[in-house]
């Protein structure tokens, strides 16, 4: 039998606490790493509150070990298909976010965001640059978001693009900084990026020029790179009238030119 649970928001007091006394919960979290009853006591009363919408219950796996890396993909996947069908202002909230991370997913979230600074509890845990900007900062929202854009249900494999990004988060990880990129630019992006991957990765005569590409020079790759490309070549079209076809097309030709010029000799074409 399926096993419904009602999904929760953090209270505003909730939110209040998290953001104003990031150094005290972070020294909670590290004395309880099982789980986030403390919260409720700290607070006085209940830290969440239920909603009416319902979702089927589940649990993310860790590493045995503690390499998060490891589960990432598939916890990402099971994050999708649990909460998919939700409503987008939930899907967009902190409130949402936050149960997630501090009372749903908690211990999974210690071993994706291990407390060893209190910047990660800032930067990570909560949406201290706002809703927006942090769901692709915290691994549980940027996860979900992640694969609701690399998901193709006309694919033999409908996580074909998912499980390529999750190999090497870089692959997305650049396109979701900047967050008014259509869905459609990031999903032709990774498409285009496969295919060069498929093209050239393990081609004798072109590998090591890909490997350098992906590594890069001084932080910067060839996935940095075309980020800046696609910005750039947005400044002066719009990308949101763009076919597939012409989005694809046009990184792909742009990643193909900077592959075959790191292949030259020229690396410095990625800075």
């Amino acid at each position: 039998m399926n096993n419904k649970i009602n999904i929760c928001y953090a209270t505003d007091k909730t939110i209040g606490l998290l953001h104003t006394n990031s150094e005290f919960i972070v020294s909670k979290i590290n004395e309880n790493l099982y789980n986030s009853s403390w919260l409720d006591e700290v607070l006085g009363q209940p830290a969440f509150v239920e909603l009416k919408h319902k979702i089927e219950d589940f649990e993310l796996k860790l590493d045995s070990n503690n390499k998060y890396e490891n589960v990432l993909c598939q916890n990402a996947i099971t994050l999708y298909e649990t909460l998919k069908e939700l409503p987008r202002y939930i899907l967009t909230d902190e409130r949402f976010w936050t149960w997630i991370t501090m009372r749903k997913c908690y211990r999974a979230s210690i071993q994706a965001m291990p407390l060893n600074r209190k910047t990660t509890f800032d930067g990570q845990w909560i949406f201290t640059r706002g809703n927006v900007r942090g769901i692709w900062f915290n691994v549980h929202a940027r996860s979900y978001f992640w694969v609701e854009c690399t998901v193709n249900y006309d694919l033999p494999d409908e996580y074909e693009y998912t499980k390529f990004v999750f190999d090497k988060i870089d692959r997305i990880r650049h396109l979701t900084f900047d967050t008014n990129k259509p869905q459609n630019i990031i999903y032709n992006t990774v498409r285009a990026e496969k295919a060069l991957f498929d093209k050239y990765a393990n081609n004798n005569e072109y590998a090591e020029s890909f490997k350098k590409c992906e590594s890069g020079i001084g932080g910067n790759t060839i996935y940095s790179k075309i980020r800046r490309e696609i910005s750039l070549y947005g400044s002066v079209r719009l990308l949101s009238v763009m076919s597939d076809d012409d989005i694809f097309n046009t990184v792909y030709n742009k990643i193909e030119n900077i592959l075959l010029e790191v292949h030259k000799g020229n690396i410095d074409i990625l800075k």
